[in-house]
């Protein structure tokens, strides 16, 4: 299907212009002769096929939107169309309308238009249920938590990393830039430099000289870095001691935990079942290593083992998940025990970055205060020396 622009007219011989959604050209003026009009112009619209991008913010505002619409009563196509003129989004409202207007699925829809498998499958369930409302409001919850753990992440290390870079830029322009001028003023004086200030100065001089030569070797030095590191194997290795690293601090675990509960318990809750739940969330850990080892986890499922036991067998999660889980198993209700693990690593992520912040703020100004005392002491030390000598 492609969009078709017109022009023609109308019964009353005024001109109109406009955009139609159809198969053909046929259907097209089918589509134009039951709005009575008479078209005189049709050109097919060449769209650049590119791959959608799904974002965490616009897919809470589509579930949110839905999901308020869709439970005051009106229909899918109305609450559509009343999102069609959604400014400034990369859904796409006008696409997924005309879908849902010829009798697709929306479930079906969104899976056309690359929208992420766990989303399809969450309202392809809900529509064979019955609880298309109910999904949405999983998806918006599902997202709304995704959107909430990356803010907490960033504002955690933003203010730390703009002390970094602000004190990289203090060093470079105090070394490079404003120590070599005091060195004209000692030379001049003829005054002896201290073994730290003499560095300084040194240094100074060299970055001054060589700064670029050594802007380049970092750069090359990073381009490799990266280039290895987009070797599978190579990515593969890194991923697999950063997830063993991980696995030994619990509140290292926090952030993916956190995630994968909430993700198993929505899916569950949905009706999916495990095996299934374990495909489509196989990508989702952020980690080669953890995908690799839940895909061991599918296999032993499909050969009889237990849930729990597979998850340990293969060392994917934490003790005190597998804990729940067996508990869960044993009673039925797996959705509970995931909730409790959502709710326990959420409490940990919260203190970790609360602790992390009071933390980092006051190393980073100690840092920095002890760059600026010893860029201090290395200028004033030789003066110090030249009194002393002077009385």
């Amino acid at each position: 299907m492609s969009w078709y622009t017109y022009e023609g007219f109308t019964t009353d011989k005024k001109i109109v212009s406009g955009k139609v959604w159809g198969d053909s050209e046929e259907e097209v003026q089918a589509k134009l002769t039951y709005q009575s009009i008479t078209p005189i112009h049709l050109e097919c619209l060449v769209v650049k096929t590119r791959k959608q991008q799904w974002k965490a913010a616009h897919m809470i505002h589509f579930a949110y939107r839905l999901h308020m619409l869709l439970g005051a009563g009106i229909s899918l196509r109305k609450a559509l169309d009343m999102m069609v003129n959604t400014k400034g989004s990369t859904i796409p409202y006008e696409d997924i309308r005309e879908d849902v207007g010829r009798g697709m699925t929306l479930s079906k829809s969104l899976s056309k238009y690359q929208c992420p498998i766990i989303v399809t499958t969450i309202l392809q369930a809900g529509e064979a249920s019955g609880t298309l409302v109910e999904s949405l409001g999983m998806i918006q919850s599902m997202y709304e938590e995704e959107h909430r753990l990356r803010q907490q992440l960033v504002s955690a290390i933003t203010y730390p990393s703009f002390l970094v870079v602000l004190m990289i830029v203090f060093v470079g322009v105090a070394v490079g830039f404003i120590l070599p001028q005091f060195k004209s003023v000692f030379e001049s004086m003829q005054i002896e430099l201290p073994p730290l200030t003499a560095a300084l100065f040194a240094g100074g001089t060299w970055l001054q000289q060589k700064g670029v030569y050594l802007l380049v070797i970092l750069l090359i030095f990073g381009m490799v870095l990266w280039k290895s590191y987009e070797r599978e194997s190579v990515k593969f290795s890194v991923h697999r001691k950063v997830w063993l690293c991980m696995a030994q601090r619990e509140w290292l675990m926090a952030y993916t935990m956190v995630r994968m509960c909430q993700i198993w318990k929505l899916l569950l809750k949905s009706g999916i079942p495990l095996l299934q739940l374990l495909d489509m969330t196989e990508s989702l850990w952020g980690n080669r290593w953890a995908s690799a080892l839940q895909k061991e986890v599918k296999t032993r499922i499909s050969q009889g083992h237990g849930f729990t036991d597979s998850l340990e067998k293969v060392q994917l999660g934490t003790s005190f998940l597998w804990d729940l889980l067996r508990i869960g198993e044993e009673t039925g209700d797996l959705e509970s025990m995931l909730d409790q693990g959502h709710a326990y690593y959420k409490g940990i992520l919260d203190r970790t970055v609360k602790r992390g912040e009071q933390l980092l703020e006051p190393i980073m100004l100690s840092i920095m205060g002890s760059i600026i005392a010893l860029l201090v002491v290395a200028v004033m030390l030789p003066m110090f020396n030249s009194i002393s000598a002077i009385q």
